[in-house]
């Protein structure tokens, strides 16, 4: 199941990572320079950082993105995402849940909330972002989330 959940996870930050998409920090860091107010870029780096696997140097871009905006939903939820591959499931949760709250349409956290609950047993949470995704008509995610649920 970890290997599923896993590869499910690096697929949905591909499309946070878009963004990040042939930039290197040092690119970011000059437009940090010219406008220390870009959020965009902080978030960026964060994403840079993921990709290398330098979690904490992550999660400091990510918030420092989300102190100058603090409703970038796409901050939240990679933050959740490096509290995930980090097994830090309750701030993985607080993140999801702060992505969410923000966006509910955003299917990605609700989708990796559902996993993290999953993975804390906690199958009621489960299936509630499991109809949440439903609502959303996110039927594909929605059978991922269900067999995970089921298995």
């Amino acid at each position: 199941m970890k290997k599923i959940v896993a590869i499910c996870l690096g697929i949905m930050l591909l499309s946070s990572l878009v963004y990040a998409e042939g930039g290197t920090v040092k690119q970011y860091q000059k437009i940090i320079e010219t406008n220390p107010g870009d959020a965009e870029a902080y978030y960026n780096i964060g994403a840079v950082y993921y990709n290398e696997k330098k979690y904490d140097d992550a999660k400091l871009q990510f918030n420092k993105a989300i102190g100058i905006y603090p409703d970038f939903a796409e901050a939240y939820y990679s933050l959740g995402v490096v509290h995930y591959a980090e097994a830090n499931y309750d701030k993985a949760i607080e993140a999801f849940t702060k992505a969410i709250q923000i966006d509910p349409r955003n299917y990605e956290a609700i989708y990796q909330l559902g996993v993290v609950y999953i993975i804390k047993k906690d199958k009621i949470q489960a299936w509630s972002q499991l109809d949440k995704l439903k609502a959303l008509s996110r039927n594909e995610l929605a059978r991922k989330l269900d067999k995970l649920i089921n298995k």
